[in-house]
């Protein structure tokens, strides 16, 4: 597999994680100090609680994405490793964080961090994990409903394709990848295929394999990309 990372884009991101973190930090601290020091200065408190809240919230999701052992940008490469080179993974660098091409066409990919159990039951996401509110109340994600997450990805791929390569027909689709190690994931029926690292490559040489492109839409989505030709036919 072949892999094209917009490296400055992570970096950046991942100094705004470390800053808004250690701010917020530092700003609840000083709200806590204040309000025992001082406690009829309850604007000054309030205001240093909540910038503190909100610095930490986006320190968090920066960091969930760009910092630590599930950082998106390592996880899907391992999620994916032992592709052939028919297979090119890009990360950062096309309308959505993760797509990756095969001969069949592109596959947009959403990533999801969450621990715990989670399941797709009766067309909804369940989510439990211990201490879940307090890691809530620190920034975590919510499970939401990722597959419509994920569905969005994709439409935003194909009206991207469909603008620039207005007469090809490049095969768009999602799925949901759930990285932390520490998930019991049961959502055989989600709509979106919704995997675990250890199934991403039984799921692509499977179920999720599909015909080839012709030729010239192939090269035509790798030339828009900035990627090259590939070295293999299949």
């Amino acid at each position: 597999m072949r892999i094209y990372v917009h490296d400055s884009y992570i970096k950046t991101r991942y100094r705004v994680g470390q800053i808004t973190m250690f701010g917020g930090m530092g700003l609840l601290l000083a709200g806590a100090v204040v309000a025992l020091v001082r406690p009829t200065w309850w604007v000054p408190v309030m205001v240093a609680l909540v910038g503190g809240y909100i610095l930490s919230s986006v320190g968090s999701y920066y960091g969930d994405r760009f910092a630590g052992d599930l950082a998106h940008y390592k996880k899907v490469p391992e999620a994916l490793k032992g592709l052939d080179d028919r297979f090119v993974l890009l990360e950062y660098l096309s309308p959505t964080p993760f797509l990756l091409l095969d001969p069949g066409g592109a596959t947009a990919i959403l990533v999801k961090t969450q621990g715990g159990a989670i399941t797709f039951v009766n067309g909804k996401w369940q989510h439990k994990q211990s201490m879940g509110w307090f890691r809530r109340l620190g920034g975590q994600e919510t499970i939401g409903q990722p597959e419509r997450e994920a569905e969005a990805e994709a439409e935003r791929v194909r009206q991207a394709l469909q603008a620039r390569l207005p007469d090809k027909e490049v095969p768009v689709r999602s799925i949901i990848l759930f990285v932390n190690p520490k998930v019991e994931l049961e959502a055989k029926d989600s709509p979106v295929p919704a995997l675990i690292p250890e199934k991403v490559k039984e799921w692509l040489r499977g179920p999720g394999r599909r015909p080839a492109m012709p030729i010239e839409t192939r090269r035509a989505l790798l030339d828009l990309l900035g990627v090259g030709e590939e070295e293999t036919e299949d």
